[in-house]
């Protein structure tokens, strides 16, 4: 088995998981991600985490993927009012700074997932897997997708 097949959802999409309000992310459409970083701005990227906390509630994204050390509010202060904003809200914390305590404070806030960078695809595709039940097809350079 392929490390990026899909692995079979409790629910169907649209419907929601135990224990959460998102739904299942919908297949048919894009995965809607926010990135949260301090490095060259993208379009649907955030500079620092004021700008990632103001674009999480103007477009709802599936996930979101913060870096902790940002200009005019950390990671771990974004990370607090994104969870203000969507009890829900699924972030995946992506930084070079990885220690056990980076680690639980950043899950302590509200995060479900820690990548340490520098980051390998194959682990970045599982973790999107786990945070947004029913994602298939991950595929990207350096994937190994139908392989």
């Amino acid at each position: 088995m392929s490390d990026l097949e899909p692995q079979a959802p409790k629910a169907h999409i649209g419907e929601t998981l135990e224990g959460t309000s998102k739904p299942l992310v919908d297949q048919t459409r894009s995965v809607r991600v926010v990135i949260a970083d301090d490095g060259d701005a993208v379009v649907g990227e955030a500079e620092n985490g004021v700008q990632a906390v103001d674009l999480f509630r103007r477009e709802q994204p599936d996930a979101v993927i913060m870096d902790l050390v940002m200009p005019e509010l950390d990671g771990y202060g974004a990370i607090a009012q994104i969870i203000e904003i969507d009890e829900d809200a699924r972030i995946i914390v992506c930084s070079g700074m990885g220690s056990n305590d980076e680690v639980t404070k950043a899950i302590t806030a509200g995060a479900i997932d820690f990548l340490v960078k520098p980051f390998q695809v194959e682990r970045v595709a599982e973790v999107i897997r786990t945070v947004l039940p029913g994602v298939v097809g991950l595929t990207g350079p350096g994937t190994s997708a139908g392989a």
